[in-house]
């Protein structure tokens, strides 16, 4: 997944309000929690223009035999995030961030 970063236990990702795909592509997401949300057509990763990285801290972390649920907050403060890792083959399936997501 190119919108996710792993080095040695630390987790960050592409700073964009979107769902980051598994497949390299993404879904913008934009609007707020007064007006409503709308996510947008699926695009490769490649069209996002180069934003820098956030740093992800979990503070929730849950599993069944399948999947792995992983949120919290990163390094932005105030930004929320939620991540989807399958657990046989220990790779995300997504990662949503989005700035108005406060944990």
């Amino acid at each position: 997944m190119k919108g996710l970063k792993i080095k040695e236990n630390e987790l960050s990702c592409l700073i964009e309000d979107a769902i980051l795909n598994e497949n390299d592509t993404y879904s913008r997401i934009k609007g707020n929690i007064t007006t409503g949300f709308i996510v947008e057509p699926t695009e490769p990763i490649e069209n996002i223009k180069e934003n820098d990285w956030s740093e992800l801290y979990p503070s929730l972390e849950d599993e069944n035999n399948e999947f792995k649920v992983i949120a919290g907050e990163t390094s932005w403060r105030g930004t929320g995030f939620v991540a989807i890792k399958n657990v046989e083959t220990n790779s995300f399936k997504w990662v949503l961030h989005l700035s108005t997501m406060n944990p």
